[in-house]
């Protein structure tokens, strides 16, 4: 080969390797934003349950429904009744605990850049920092994307308890008003 055609070649593993850190590196910025947006709904979440709050302390509110003398069938409804708002009750805790927890500070593995001057690669021929700063960045994306997936996951858990939560919130008003 002559060296215009080693040239060429090079150039050109110069630009597969410059592509492939673009791609990654875009990877690399999409996983920050995922959990940026992850934050943001969490806080929804969160603001969505707190104005929940007054509607599940009014579901205790109960006192006016204790007629005395109960018979039997009165106290079997406000067991009932007692019964699925603690449960309401049991179910915000676990969906408030489940999103702050989600908020809670990640070990996000950050790409250290100290590493390229400790390694002397800015001596290196640029398609193997190129591939260096790739395979770190692919590294550091897959152990976030296991994190952020685990986070989401207690998200999805939050929102499907608070789902039924809201959904046992609403029979218990229906009962309360129409059958105590």
């Amino acid at each position: 080969m002559d060296s215009l055609t080693m040239k060429q070649n090079e150039e050109k593993n110069d630009n597969a390797s410059e592509l492939c850190f673009d791609i990654i590196q875009h990877e690399y910025d999409h996983v920050f934003e995922r959990g940026n947006k992850l934050d943001n709904k969490v806080n929804i979440a969160l603001t969505f349950t707190g104005v929940l709050f007054v509607f599940i302390i009014d579901l205790f509110n109960i006192k006016n429904y204790f007629i005395f003398p109960l018979d039997e069938i009165h106290t079997l409804k406000l067991l009932v009744y007692f019964i699925i708002a603690l449960s309401v009750l049991v179910l915000y805790g676990l969906a408030i605990y489940l999103l702050t927890s989600t908020l809670s500070p990640m070990k996000i593995q950050r790409f250290n850049s100290d590493i390229l001057l400790r390694k002397n690669l800015q001596k290196k021929p640029i398609n193997i920092v190129y591939n260096y700063v790739s395979i770190k960045y692919s590294s550091s994306i897959n152990l976030n994307n296991i994190i952020l997936d685990e986070q989401y996951k207690k998200y999805k858990k939050a929102i499907n308890i608070e789902i039924i939560m809201l959904g046992l919130s609403v029979l218990l008003y229906i009962f309360k008003y129409n059958f105590l």
